[in-house]
């Protein structure tokens, strides 16, 4: 059983938006809660905020104690083999999830320099979005497995510069309508173990390690291909965390891109009374 959750600690975090919840869209790529990052201008640039409210989010009395909020660091765990099979294994238990045959197309993205996937429920359906990213049929190819097509396409990409779209059957972990429900209608028709990675850290995790309020993404900042690290505040750790609305803002259409500070992930040790 692992005994370790990888963690990613900040003193402070910036929400642009409101903080009605009722006021949220309908779905969020985060799931349930608030929508935070350490680059708010990239954010309302990629995401067509306008200038809405900003506010700052610490832990309650951070002032007086110093404490950081911990978030879970999702790219870690997707690279742990032992966390991901039991956050597999619990999410299928508790009827939030389950094993799904899906279509995965795999293109490279050269701006980011970085392999994207796409999820298809029917393989003609994957076949047309593989030729679509390239316009070739020469280029676009079946493979018998992601792996061989993650293999081929970054092989075609970094070595020779080729172009090059590749799709495979893969099972993967989607929600099921239970799971959906409390993540904002993600977790469909797609590779959804980052949304049940979230839902075990709400339900689990906060449980297991103090100060654990939320979950990280810590994706590539590049905001000219709509990416950028980012992370939620689960709503059920709002009791835990302080709200502090900005009274100034920036001009965010004449404020230059900027690389957001790079946090380190930790390895917090789990409570062993508690059981997964």
């Amino acid at each position: 059983m692992p005994s370790e959750i990888p963690v990613r600690s900040f003193p402070f975090l910036i929400h642009a938006g409101e903080l009605d919840l009722s006021l949220r869209k309908p779905s969020s790529h985060e799931g349930d809660g608030l929508s935070v990052s350490l680059c708010p201008d990239d954010w309302e640039r990629i995401a067509r905020l306008g200038e809405p409210s900003r506010w700052d989010i610490t832990m309650l009395n951070a002032g007086r104690t110093g404490e950081e909020m911990k978030l879970i660091d999702i790219y870690a765990l997707m690279n742990d083999k032992d966390m991901k099979a039991e956050i597999t294994k619990w999410a299928i238990e508790a009827g939030l999830a389950r094993q799904t045959d899906l279509w995965c197309v795999v293109t490279y993205d050269g701006e980011c320099e970085e392999v994207r996937y796409s999820y298809c429920q029917k393989e003609e359906d994957a076949q047309q979005e593989a030729f679509m990213s390239t316009y070739d049929e020469t280029v676009t190819y079946r493979s018998e497995s992601l792996q061989e097509a993650i293999k081929l396409v970054r092989k075609k990409a970094e070595k020779d510069g080729d172009e090059v779209a590749s799709y495979a059957r893969h099972k993967c972990l989607t929600l099921s309508e239970d799971g959906i429900a409390r993540s904002r209608g993600q977790g469909r028709a797609c590779d959804a173990f980052d949304m049940a990675a979230v839902l075990w850290a709400r339900d689990v995790g906060m449980d297991k390690v103090p100060g654990l309020v939320g979950a990280w993404w810590n994706d590539v900042h590049e905001p000219s291909a709509l990416s950028a690290p980012r992370g939620v505040i689960f709503t059920e750790a709002f009791s835990q965390v302080d709200f502090m609305k900005r009274d100034a803002r920036p001009d965010i259409y004449e404020t230059e891109y900027h690389e957001p500070p790079e946090v380190e992930t930790l390895h917090m040790p789990m409570d062993a009374s508690l059981k997964i």
